[in-house]
């Protein structure tokens, strides 16, 4: 199939050498000195970077993400924009044998110069690109520039040259961060720039290009493992390879070979999820020596774990559950989308932030979401160290992709590329072929444009892609499973809700209930959500207070949905008396969007093992703006998350109404079994008990247990009944449940009784009231973090809140609200 005119295969043509990175005899990076152009002026800047955060540091443009901005910038990624830097290269560098320019990310569309020889064509923002250059490099000064040619008129020409435009029209025809074209999340920026390191690497002889250390076989006593090398060497030689304790010769011929050398572990540390046990990780050292000389050495991180994916048949379907070390366990986390439009601003400190916020909150997944970019090495390196497995799609979403010899090839680079990259973290846990394009397919209507013929076309192009090339490099290249699609069947097939994993919309989209999520449970859930607006605070940000209000231009723009507010007022009018006042509304669309997922959480875990995943959309903005996240583009909490944190307990209390009863659950998903007492008390929102029981509960590994059955017509009308686990000291879990919804509880004004405290790295806060309290949010002055918010208070119970602040700061100033505050 032809898609590309002559003009645009200039941009496809493949000009690099090799794909893969490891430490090298010198590495040399560049930096500094950097310069863009704006009109016939040369700015500095810095590296990484991109053209919007480069003009909008010199005031050439207003903040992109402010009010209403983002419509008057599209003029920018229809131009070209060019990059330079001068940098000195001494001889005794220039007398290395080999020489290379390596760029870890170029977006998207490039033409690179060196001393103004044209040395390279980039068109994939996912590839590293490697060109040898020690022919054109010259004693002293050389320069180095960069032309980044605008990837939205290019896309624009792909689908013009076709003979139809596949669903997703210009967006999928570039190998570019999808969601740079706009989403339902985030605004359309279709920037450029350098957005990953650049730097120059040197070697002789020989070289170590890749090393993957895989696990043959692991028992208590030994885990046997295999060291595979991937060697570049220049002529033919003898080598030793290396790593521990073990070393072996061979013999090299000039080019890439592979070689593999077996050694063990004695007695090893098995890596853990979050929760589970301890994240432990080793070090290898893999070394190539000639005549005893090190020439080259490589040093992985990694840890000794198995993780399966098992999905077997059984009555009720197919099952589809991780194992990890033999274990199944109960997949907890969420979609992770860019932490921001521009990476180049994404911080080492911002991942930690995101990844420890992930840790405390009990997760112990996280699932790249397949529209936005592979996350670079510090944020896998950080779920390798804090027990969080990864759920990795490959960059393709909600589209159909072209099927030409070009892409394809271009694909399979940039596939080989990552996998390489990624094997050997121990957090790696699946690799998925993309987002929901088998469910677009055959369910969204895409077919419908097209002819029998073409659709046929396509649908062999599809399986070219994400059942041949895909999967073959992840086998090829890794020991992690490959799963086709996420998700592979969707809501229009009847099987959906029996196998595989489940994106559930019909809450949100199709307006069904809360109450879908107890009847409608997967055996996965890897999406499912509600949309919230951020804190005032964080919307303050973008727009003046005064233009914060719905339906106002500023406000709308940052609101993707087409429905969004109206669909936030449907449902809340069903859960609360409607809010008084913009600031309100805010408050309240949290406490909903929290509520909401609870009880999809809850439903989940109560199905257990029926079903063993709960992901939900999303954990995280790249901009500020109404989305489905828990924490904002600031990284405050919303109330989404800290509810998700008590969800994710690995203890669990929860309840659901079946029919005319009211059905008490107790889950636990640790491996040891859990004793305790179990208090169930009845009263009203004044605290006035009417009815106590206990019950001494023994709670299996790995369970989810049905306790207690209480008939509905036996509660009181506007009653609650408290539950409490205790070991006989401490508590382990409790929850309340209410007989009747938030906005028909006769709920009175409180006065909160609040004594703050200075302790270590912040601030302690005891809470008493006398009456019930629902959904209070605590707010200080200064920015920090609550260990909870938006809980309930029971009458007369005191409750110590701890506040770290961001700064060290002598004093805390609190305000509250609450349910109430809001009529």
């Amino acid at each position: 199939m032809k898609w590309l005119n002559a003009w645009v295969i200039i941009w496809l043509s493949l000009f690099t050498s090799d794909t893969f990175y490891c430490k090298a005899n010198e590495h040399i990076p560049l930096t500094d000195h950097w310069q863009f152009k704006y009109k016939d002026q040369w700015l500095a800047t810095h590296i990484p970077s991109s053209i919007h955060t480069d003009l909008f540091s010199y005031k050439l443009i207003d903040d992109p993400y402010y009010g209403d901005n983002e419509k008057k910038l599209q003029w920018i990624e229809q131009q070209s924009w060019e990059y330079r830097t001068n940098f000195i290269m001494d001889q005794k560098t220039l007398d290395q044998d080999h020489i290379e320019l390596v760029f870890k990310g170029l977006d998207t569309y490039a033409a690179v110069y060196l001393n103004e020889q044209l040395i390279l064509q980039a068109q994939n923002m996912f590839r590293e690109w490697r060109v040898d250059c020690k022919a054109i490099l010259q004693p002293g000064q050389n320069q180095l520039r960069i032309v980044f040619f605008p990837a939205a008129s290019l896309a624009d020409s792909l689908v013009k040259a076709s003979p139809y435009a596949l669903p997703g029209e210009e967006r999928v025809m570039v190998r570019k961060a999808q969601f740079h074209f706009g989403w339902d999340f985030a605004p359309r920026f279709a920037t450029c720039g350098i957005w990953q390191p650049v730097f120059l690497e040197t070697w002789n002889g020989v070289r170590i290009t890749h090393l993957r250390i895989d696990q043959k076989k692991l028992e208590k006593e030994n885990a046997s493992l295999r060291a595979c090398f991937t060697l570049e060497s220049d002529k033919e030689q003898e080598i030793t390879l290396s790593i521990e304790d073990t070393q072996q010769k061979f013999k090299l011929g000039k080019g890439i070979t592979t070689k593999s050398l077996d050694f063990t572990v004695k007695k090893p540390k098995l890596w853990w999820c979050n929760g589970l046990g301890d994240a432990f990780m080793y070090s290898f050292s893999g070394k190539v020596l000639v005549e005893g000389t090190e020439m080259d050495e490589t040093v992985v991180k990694t840890g000794l774990r198995s993780i399966e994916l098992i999905q077997q048949p059984d009555s009720m379907g197919t099952g589809f559950y991780f194992k990890l070390n033999g274990l199944p366990i109960f997949m907890k986390g969420a979609n992770l989308v860019p932490m921001d439009v521009f990476q180049n601003r994404v911080t080492d400190e911002n991942y930690k932030h995101l990844v420890d916020n992930a840790k405390k909150s009990n997760f112990n997944m996280l699932r790249v979401w397949g529209g936005g970019i592979y996350q670079p090495d510090l944020f896998y390196e950080l779920c390798d160290e804090n027990g969080i497995m990864v759920w990795q799609d490959f960059m393709f979403a909600c589209g159909m992709y072209p099927f030409d010899t070009s892409f394809l090839n271009n694909v399979r680079k940039e596939a080989q590329y990552q996998v390489r990259r990624l094997c050997n973290h121990p957090c790696m846990a699946l690799w998925c072929g993309n987002n929901e394009i088998s469910e677009g397919w055959h369910h969204w209507d895409w077919q419908d444009a097209f002819s029998t013929d073409q659709r046929k076309e396509i649908w062999n192009g599809y399986q070219k892609l994400f059942n041949q090339l895909l999967p073959e490099e992840v086998a090829a290249n890794s020991t992690t499973t490959y799963w086709e699609s996420s998700p592979k069947l969707g809501r229009g097939d009847p099987r959906h809700q029996f196998e595989g994993d489940s994106h559930y919309w019909g809450i949100w989209h199709d307006g069904e209930p809360f109450d879908m999520f107890e009847k409608k449970v997967p055996r996965f859930m890897t999406e499912f959500g509600f949309e919230s607006y951020p804190d005032v605070k964080t919307l303050e940000q973008i727009a003046p207070k005064a233009g914060l209000q719905l339906n106002t231009n500023l406000l709308m723009a940052h609101q993707k949905q087409t429905k969004g507010d109206s669909t936030i007022y449907d449902y809340m009018k069903k859960e609360f008396k409607l809010p008084s006042d913009f600031e309100n509304f805010i408050y309240l669309n949290q406490v909903l969007q929290a509520g909401g997922i609870m009880k999809g959480i809850e439903a989940h875990r109560r199905s257990k093992p029926y079903c063993m995943g709960s992901i939900y959309w999303q954990l995280n903005d790249c901009w500020p703006a109404a989305s489905w996240s828990g924490i904002d583009y600031y990284g405050k909490w919303k109330a989404l998350h800290y509810f998700v944190k008590k969800s994710f307990e690995p203890i669990l209390i929860s309840s659901a109404v079946k029919k005319d009863s009211l059905q008490i659950y107790l889950i636990n998903d640790n491996f040891v079994p859990c004793k305790g007492k179990l208090a169930l008390t009845w009263m009203n929102l004044s605290g006035k008990e009417s009815k106590k029981e206990f019950w001494e509960v023994s709670i299996p590994s790995s369970s989810s247990q049905k306790i207690k059955t209480i008939r509905i017509d036996t509660l009181l009308k506007d009653g609650i009944i408290y539950m409490e686990l205790t070991d006989g000291k401490n508590l382990i879990a409790d929850k309340i449940y209410y007989t009747a919804k938030t906005k028909d509880l006769p709920l009175e004004k409180i006065h909160l009784q609040c004594h703050v405290k200075p302790v270590k790295d912040g601030f302690e806060l005891s809470l008493t009231a006398t009456k019930l309290v629902k959904n209070i949010d605590l707010d200080a002055a200064e920015p920090g973090w609550f260990s909870d918010n938006y809980f309930d208070m029971l009458p007369n119970k005191k409750y110590i809140i701890r506040f770290t602040p961001e700064h060290a700061v002598s004093e805390l100033n609190v305000t509250y609200k609450s349910i109430v505050d809001t009529y």
